[in-house]
């Protein structure tokens, strides 16, 4: 393929000989080259060198093609060995993150029913969920973004409450985030009707509705005041997505958290984009990709820095007798 492009000339004028050869030389001077008859039919020796002129064409054209073929085959093939690649490191990584957080389980259990004493953790577990939450802040950005519909990390809001049912301790905001306008305590109390209050009360581990509007009116949301505000002006309010972990062992539950994910002003999914497709596809196509995102990708990073922060929790509680 090189060679074609190096030599481009002398490869156009290798594909002009054809037209050359049947307009001009055999066209005009084919009776003088005795190449045809006066009546125009080819003689033996016209028919023999037209032969060789297309079989040279086509042996030209055919090597050509056979390059090229043969270069995008192997372009095809690198690219192939590269997602395996990828892939095989994704899943290899997924499979050590399981592994790693199935250890923390167990020492969760071991410390708690004091087996072995609550070990020391050097890192801040905070510093790491608040990071965690700031790269799914990120990503959001990039996925949901599309040509004329674009987000910043503005237009979202992405919170992480927990708390420990072991130790009956309330729920708790991640250090530096809280859910606007309405308290822990409101989201997940009985009398109120929230999505934290849904999952809480459900065999449901996320919840999604690509109108907050919707989840209000079917009693899985509350609006805090602002959105009210909007919703009476007939504002646009958002979307929301919520994923509860809960980390057990051998039944017993240690830690339980909500992460919760949602727009303010926008919906995940364009109601343009809705009204030229399938309601079900694209909204399926995204609460996949959420999924994805809050269990493999970043959900196995959040159980563990949970676990870490409640081995911490543990620690203290040691320290105090």
């Amino acid at each position: 393929m090189e060679w074609f492009k190096k030599h481009w000339i002398m490869y156009t004028l290798v594909i002009t000989i054809p037209s050359i050869w049947f307009t001009v030389i055999i066209g005009q001077f084919g009776v003088k080259l005795k190449l045809k008859s006066p009546s125009g039919d080819l003689t033996k020796v016209g028919i023999i060198l037209t032969f060789i002129v297309v079989i040279a064409i086509f042996l030209v054209n055919g090597y050509r093609n056979w390059i090229s073929y043969s270069k995008e085959y192997d372009q095809l093939l690198k690219l192939n060995n590269e997602v395996t690649f990828y892939h095989y490191l994704e899943e290899s990584e997924i499979a050590l993150n399981n592994y790693e957080l199935a250890t923390l389980r167990s020492k969760i259990a071991q410390v708690y029913n004091h087996q072995i004493e609550a070990p020391k953790v050097a890192s801040d577990p905070n510093q790491q969920l608040t990071r965690i939450l700031e790269k799914i802040n990120a990503t959001m950005c990039v996925f949901l973004s599309k040509p004329g519909y674009k987000f910043s990390e503005s237009d979202f809001f992405i919170t992480l409450a927990y708390t420990f049912p072991c130790h009956e301790t309330e729920w708790m905001w991640l250090e530096g985030t809280q859910e606007g306008e309405i308290s822990i305590q409101e989201l997940t109390s009985e009398e109120k009707r929230t999505t934290f209050t849904y999952l809480l009360h459900s065999n449901k581990t996320y919840y999604f509705n690509n109108s907050k509007v919707d989840a209000m009116q079917k009693g899985q949301y509350l609006f805090n005041e602002q959105e009210q505000t909007s919703f009476d002006d007939g504002e646009e309010i958002g979307s929301v997505f919520c994923r509860r972990y809960d980390i057990s062992n051998h039944g017993k539950t240690y830690i339980r958290a909500i992460l919760s994910i949602s727009t303010n002003g926008k919906k995940f999914v364009d109601t343009m984009e809705l009204d030229k497709n399938k309601k079900a596809g694209s909204e399926g196509i995204f609460k996949a990709n959420m999924l994805n995102i809050t269990k493999e990708r970043f959900g196995i990073r959040i159980c563990k820095e949970l676990c870490l922060l409640y081995l911490k929790f543990l620690a203290e509680i040691e320290d105090e007798k």
